[in-house]
């Protein structure tokens, strides 16, 4: 479906630019053409049954084309974080039955440890084959054909990531919504600063090629600096933008030109809270463009959405609500007394009834017909028509670092594997200016700061990686024994 939706637009927009990347762009007449060839490669390299297919590439138009040649065979895309240490890329690639992983030459040495072990294929304009083993075939990933769309993998609270499935038709639930609602169409410009391992990169992919816009993926090399990223805008005439909150601070902070973002007429973000005042001085900069906050987890697309205007910013409490539930979403909240409340005020975990569910996870499927529990506290604030929610924080453990998702027990289990380490606990610290990860550790034996985290460099991503080591004599514990985080 998702592949069918794009067939569609490059035909009604076959001149117009579909995708601009560092290097070049193409229009989408260029695109079907390339798809067309990586495509039929595939099929003839491909003979097994795996559904999934890795991809280890950079943010380029050649990993875009990837990604589509993948839906266009009816197979199932894993797009995979070049910054995973090698045991962790293993496990995704084995955990989701990936027969293949599709590389390019940025990352082919990174690939030399699997390569014994996996079919590699490398990605340049041409496609060749790397590596080629006996394939194996499972269970664990086997779905209705065509189902399956891509598999996001996220930390996980069993100390191992988790992959979440979604299908096309529930990535399209999304995506159409997206598409009417923020009015997108073939003359805007839309930013694609997520990374596609990330589902923030869902709305990107498919809302631009989709309705014949035109897709800009940043260059990584700018994406940490504010002022390159506000002339990128200027330059390219981003009039869509889709990131973190952190991001969009930082876009804003000490802008001296407001000449260099006036292009954009629809700001979005997710991932994450903002406070009010940073997205007071986002709309004092940019005065007729529209912001909005985005509410769901990875394993919902976007359930929520809130129009953040002046009415957001005269709340008593200071507060930007996630809002009211999308269209295709039916959402209660379960008190703790477990009764649902349905329009009335109150405090509760948020569950939703979806067609933007996934499919389950790795291994594991779920029942759309049930309400999905989010794990997410929200406070209810009824509405004349529909109530609004407003995000407290979350149920277990897991949190949000500059927009990605951090199961704490998955670092607390990797930290304490090392062989001195007795025990330890996770948390974040959250500052004016920025979050980062602290981890409190009691010894075993000898142990230093530069060596947790010297090892902890080589079994966790970066996004994961603890800013802070504290090491103390022992922990405080409760009557049960049981560490007592402070």
């Amino acid at each position: 479906m998702l592949y069918h939706q794009v067939l569609i637009a490059a035909k009604n927009f076959g001149e117009r630019t579909a995708i601009k990347d560092q290097h070049r762009e193409i229009t989408y007449s260029q695109m079907l053409v390339e798809i067309e060839v990586l495509s039929n490669k595939l099929v003839s390299i491909i003979k097994d049954h795996t559904n999934c297919i890795g991809v280890l590439m950079d943010k380029t138009i050649d990993c875009v084309v990837t990604i589509l040649s993948i839906l266009k065979m009816g197979k199932a895309y894993v797009p995979i974080d070049d910054t995973y240490p090698i045991e962790r890329i293993k496990f995704l690639l084995l955990d989701s039955c990936c027969n293949y992983l599709i590389t390019d030459h940025n990352h082919i040495k990174q690939t030399l440890p699997i390569q014994a072990e996996q079919n590699v294929l490398l990605f340049d304009g041409q496609l060749q084959e790397i590596s080629t083993i006996r394939t194996t075939k499972s269970n664990k990933c086997n779905f209705a054909d065509n189902s399956m769309a891509y598999v996001l993998y996220t930390s996980g609270s069993t100390g191992a990531p988790k992959g979440i499935i979604h299908t096309h038709e529930s990535a399209w639930a999304f995506v159409n919504w997206a598409i009417d609602y923020f009015q997108i169409n073939q003359y805007d410009v839309l930013s694609s600063h997520a990374p596609f391992h990330f589902d923030l990169s869902i709305f990107d992919l498919y809302v631009s090629l989709t309705t014949g816009a035109k897709l800009c993926l940043l260059p990584k090399g700018i994406t940490a600096f504010p002022k390159s990223l506000r002339s990128y805008i200027k330059n390219n005439e981003i009039s869509v933008w889709y990131s973190v909150p952190s991001v969009l601070i930082s876009l804003f902070n000490q802008i001296e030109n407001k000449e260099y973002l006036q292009s954009l007429r629809t700001i979005i973000y997710a991932g994450e809270e903002m406070a009010v005042h940073k997205a007071e001085t986002i709309k004092h900069f940019v005065p007729n463009a529209c912001l909005y906050n985005l509410y769901g987890p990875t394993e919902t697309n976007v359930i929520t959405y809130c129009h953040v205007d002046q009415n957001v910013f005269q709340r008593t409490d200071r507060v930007i609500p996630i809002g009211n539930a999308c269209p295709y979403c039916e959402i209660k909240v379960l008190d703790n007394n477990s009764r649902w409340l349905n329009n009335e005020h109150g405090t509760g975990e948020l569950c939703v009834k979806t067609n933007s569910l996934m499919f389950g996870y790795v291994g594991n499927n779920v029942e759309k017909h049930e309400f999905y529990k989010t794990g997410d506290i929200v406070r209810v604030e009824p509405g004349d028509e529909k109530p609004t929610y407003i995000f407290l924080g979350r149920k277990d453990n897991m949190v949000k670092i500059n927009g990605y998702r951090v199961e704490l027990e998955e670092i607390e289990t990797h930290i304490k594997n090392h062989p001195n380490v007795l025990d330890c606990y996770a948390k974040v610290v959250r500052l004016e200016e920025r979050d980062y990860i602290e981890v409190v550790l009691e010894p075993l034996g000898n142990i230093s700061q530069e060596a947790i985290l010297l090892y902890a460099k080589k079994i966790m991503p970066e996004y994961m990686l603890p800013e802070r080591i504290s090491i103390v004599n022992k922990m405080k514990r409760n009557s049960r024994g049981k560490k007592i985080r402070e």
